[in-house]
């Protein structure tokens, strides 16, 4: 039995088509994998944004050294009230269970001083 030539070349390029290469498959693996640490980086760069788009708020990262149940002391620093509507967030954007007022000292956290009064407090929970 004698092949046709052209037939057997024109399977042999679909048969190598169909298989991935290991670039493709690597390249594959380092986009899922950069796709996955956007998931983290994206609501914390949203929320700087946001931040910055309001005229006269400041951004103060560090730990709480003082809760006065009304107001936060970071890094032993400024002492900030809080706003009546006070927002808390994990550092992926979700809501928390806690209340401004249940931060101990020695929690991370980012705020968001708005007009003198913290608006947003981002929670740092070790990972």
């Amino acid at each position: 039995m004698v092949l046709n030539p052209e037939i057997v070349r024109a399977s042999e390029q679909r048969k190598n088509e169909r298989i991935p290469s290991l670039g493709a498959v690597l390249i594959l693996a380092i986009i899922i994998g950069l796709g996955a640490c956007l998931g983290f980086v994206v609501p914390s760069v949203l929320w700087a944004q946001q931040t910055n788009q309001q005229e006269g708020a400041i951004v103060v990262s560090g730990k709480v050294t003082e809760n006065h149940g009304t107001a936060l002391q970071i890094n032993h620093g400024k002492t900030y009230p809080f706003h009546p509507q006070v927002k808390l967030i994990d550092g992926e954007g979700h809501g928390v269970e806690l209340e401004a007022k249940d931060l101990d000292p020695g929690f991370n956290v980012k705020v968001r001083v708005t007009e003198g009064l913290i608006d947003h407090i981002v929670v740092l929970f070790p990972q």
